[in-house]
């Protein structure tokens, strides 16, 4: 009977050594492919401090999410319209589109929903709704809010003369003129009241007159 035990004792360790390495790998593919289990989910994301562009100040990039988020952020990003150029954050607002691309992280225990699952509350006045996209690895939520430059209301002009350029044979000419140096516009008086589009250019023909070659008789001493 003892020998008998020792026979059926084995194969019971093989099973539970079997049962255990599943567990384990089992364990490891959900920790590196899916979001373990019992995470919470993040369906609201809010962030303070966006400031709307304006034409002639630098981009803000200190961002904030609420006291007591389950998430932080993990980048901020400004660009022109379509992500074709990045702003640092001594370069300065012109007119056109921008966007501004946050990518958040969630905290230990927590997971975003789905994309279309999530609410952004900008905290600041936005334009249109905001667009929420997932990452690569699906562990980060990348937003991005769309705005276009405006002017700001206590704007000062600081006026630049551009003298007038005569034209030439090759190049147009344009008259003089007044360019703030902040917002890059052109204006016909120094008080930027009377705006100018575009450089004002000269319609000059210029007409090519043939001289024939003088003959010349040269004595020789």
């Amino acid at each position: 009977m003892k020998k008998a035990k020792s026979w059926l004792a084995l194969p019971l360790a093989v099973c539970m050594f079997a049962v255990m390495i599943f567990s384990v790998a089992e364990a490891a593919e959900t920790s590196d492919e899916n979001p373990a289990e019992g995470r919470q989910e993040i369906t609201i994301i809010n962030t303070n401090h966006i400031t709307w562009p304006v034409i002639g100040e630098m981009p803000s990039y200190e961002l904030e999410v609420p006291a007591g988020a389950h998430y932080f952020i993990n980048m901020v990003e400004w660009t022109t319209k379509n992500g074709e150029n990045t702003l640092l954050s001594t370069d300065k607002f012109e007119e056109g589109e921008y966007e501004l691309h946050v990518t958040y992280e969630a905290k230990e225990g927590y997971q975003f929903a789905a994309p279309e699952l999530i609410t952004v509350l900008p905290g600041n006045e936005v334009q249109g709704t905001p667009k929420v996209e997932e990452s690569e690895n699906g562990w980060y939520r990348i937003v991005t809010f769309s705005f276009t430059a405006r002017q700001s209301e206590k704007h000062q002009h600081d006026m630049l003369v551009v003298q007038e350029k005569l034209p030439t044979c090759t190049e147009a000419g344009y008259k003089a003129c007044y360019q703030c140096q902040s917002c890059k516009k052109l204006y016909l008086d120094k008080a930027g009241t009377e705006k100018r589009l575009r450089f004002l250019r000269r319609d000059i023909s210029i007409k090519t007159v043939s001289v024939p070659f003088a003959r010349q008789k040269i004595r020789i001493m």
